[in-house]
């Protein structure tokens, strides 16, 4: 866990070293080279449904995409949900750092990105003293195309998950993204 975590800082800080000149130089019509976005929907992490919330922040500089997320897919037995109590819960978390490629055309931005992030996954049954849980490094990646024609608020639809040992995701979130001050 140690060793993951120094990788992840590392990677952040190499990631928050670019972040001033990704956003310098900013003009009206592009509004954003910096972003923090917040949304959620559909995931999958077993054979039932699930959902995911999806946090991120963003930067581009021409068309390279850098991005720091924060991924949390929950899980619930539907074998286990009773009206009187609380279900036994599954859930999945990533922090990670991304680097992918993207292109504006007009208002639409369309992304493609992978990473590397921390695993962690928790299952409890029943109270909290049933739960167990599990860490590891994984693969993070996302695609969308997001509409950047309101301001500074702009919307998403992004296809994103994780590959890891302890337990891969897929999810699709909408998204409300909120552009940088230049």
């Amino acid at each position: 866990m140690n060793r993951g975590f120094a990788v992840l800082a590392v990677l952040g800080l190499l990631f928050l070293g670019t972040a001033p000149s990704a956003v310098a130089g900013q003009t009206q019509h592009d509004k954003f080279k910096g972003w923090v976005g917040l949304g959620g929907g559909p995931a999958t992490m077993s054979n039932y449904g699930d959902y995911g919330l999806l946090t991120e922040l963003g930067f581009r500089r021409g068309p390279h995409l850098f991005a720091a997320r924060y991924a949390t897919m929950y899980g619930r037995d539907h074998e286990e949900i009773s009206l009187w109590g609380s279900p036994d819960e599954d859930y999945v978390t990533d922090l990670g750092v991304l680097y992918g490629l993207g292109a504006s055309r007009g208002p639409f931005y369309a992304s493609v990105a992978l990473g590397l992030a921390f695993v962690s996954r928790k299952i409890c049954v029943g109270d909290d003293s049933g739960c167990e849980a599990e860490r590891t490094s994984g693969i993070p990646w996302e695609a969308g195309v997001s509409y950047r024609d309101l301001g500074r608020i702009g919307v998403a639809v992004k296809a994103f998950g994780n590959e890891n040992s302890v337990r891969s995701f897929l999810g699709l979130a909408l998204i409300l993204e909120v552009g940088l001050a230049g």
